[in-house]
């Protein structure tokens, strides 16, 4: 039987503060943003292939975080930090973002994402969008021979008021491991969400 590494991540789900006059300029300064986001994002992909010499996933990762960044931001500028937004649809658009903007030999990359009814604004799905892109652009790297299909598996479910559960993992055959640099940038934004991370097997 194959063991399954399962990164499990609890979080408490954020309430944004602050007065109508700062959220306006709030958003004005995230548009500004968002526009050089997009700029940079499509300078990298359109010049990734020309001066990486084949080796391109570094890079690759860094458009990939951008793209996370963008998404939010763009969301945030269409409507505003209090809105809350269905929380499957939105990991669904971020999934097909990241692996656009990541090449790989993996022949379909399929994602089971289980989040019905749960709302969130995006004080709360920024950080918890960044944590997704490091835990899926980690499964595409490690499984990056990988010759058949590979799924991806995330859920997320309420424990308790305020209290939320992400659950993480895929199917490859590669033994699922952050490395020091990704568990820190994880970590970061756990922080961000009064969090703690589990690792379990299945």
């Amino acid at each position: 039987m194959k063991l399954i590494k399962m990164t499990e991540i609890h979080f408490e789900k954020k309430i944004p503060k602050g007065s109508n006059i700062n959220l306006f300029l709030s958003r004005k300064s995230r548009h500004l943003f968002n526009n050089n986001l997009q700029i940079i994002a499509n300078l990298i992909e359109n010049n990734i292939h020309k001066y990486c010499n084949g080796n391109s996933h570094q890079i690759e990762d860094i458009d990939s975080k951008i793209q996370t960044i963008a998404l939010w931001h763009n969301s945030i500028n269409l409507l505003n930090e209090n809105f809350e937004y269905n929380l499957e649809a939105y990991f669904s658009e971020l999934c097909r973002n990241i692996t656009h903007s990541y090449s790989s030999n993996i022949p379909i990359i399929r994602f089971d994402i289980s989040a019905k009814e749960i709302l969130f604004n995006t004080t709360t799905i920024q950080p918890l969008s960044l944590i997704l892109n490091e835990l899926i652009i980690h499964s595409l790297r490690i499984n990056q021979e990988l010759l058949r299909d590979l799924t991806i598996s995330i859920s997320v479910e309420c424990i308790k008021k305020r209290r939320y559960k992400l659950k993480y993992y895929d199917d490859g055959e590669n033994s699922y491991e952050l490395n020091n640099h990704e568990k820190e940038i994880v970590q970061i934004f756990i922080d961000q969400l009064n969090g703690h991370l589990i690792n379990t097997y299945r």
